[in-house]
Parts: C-alpha cells; sequence; structure tokens
C-alpha cells in the first residue's frame, strides 16, 4: 500500500523532531577518582561516525553522520 503525502510528511517531521542524532545528546555528569573521591565535571558526547553513502537520485557519493547506539 503506497504511503500518503500526509503520512510522509508527519515522518518526516517526527524525524526531524528527534534530532540531528537520532535523540542522543551531550550528558553531562562527574568523574569521581577511586582513591579521595574527588568530583570533576565531565562530558559524555554520542558516538558520531561519519559515512560516505551512495545516492541514487543525486548519482554521487554523499557524506552522512551516524549514531552508534
Amino acid at each position: 500500500m503506497p504511503l500518503g503525502i500526509e503520512s510522509v510528511g508527519r515522518a518526516m517531521m517526527l524525524r526531524a523532531r528527534r534530532g540531528l542524532y537520532a535523540g542522543k545528546v551531550i550528558r553531562f555528569g562527574n568523574k569521581v577518582s577511586e582513591e579521595g573521591g574527588n568530583k570533576t565535571r565531565r562530558t559524555w558526547k554520542p558516538n558520531i561516525h561519519w559515512k560516505r553513502v551512495y545516492s541514487c537520485t543525486l548519482d554521487r557519493m554523499i557524506r552522512s553522520n551516524f549514531v552508534y547506539v
């Protein structure tokens, strides 16, 4: 069954709402030392990898980022 214009548009908006990195965001927390328990702030960034994918429509290779979950 072919998709209608409404369902395709809705799917595109939902993808856009999830964000650039598939809903993954930069997380913040503390790095705690083993000995003294000292805390220092740190960040965890999404695991982003750039991939090259061939596009039949554009007839060329394009670069795209990919998030490993």
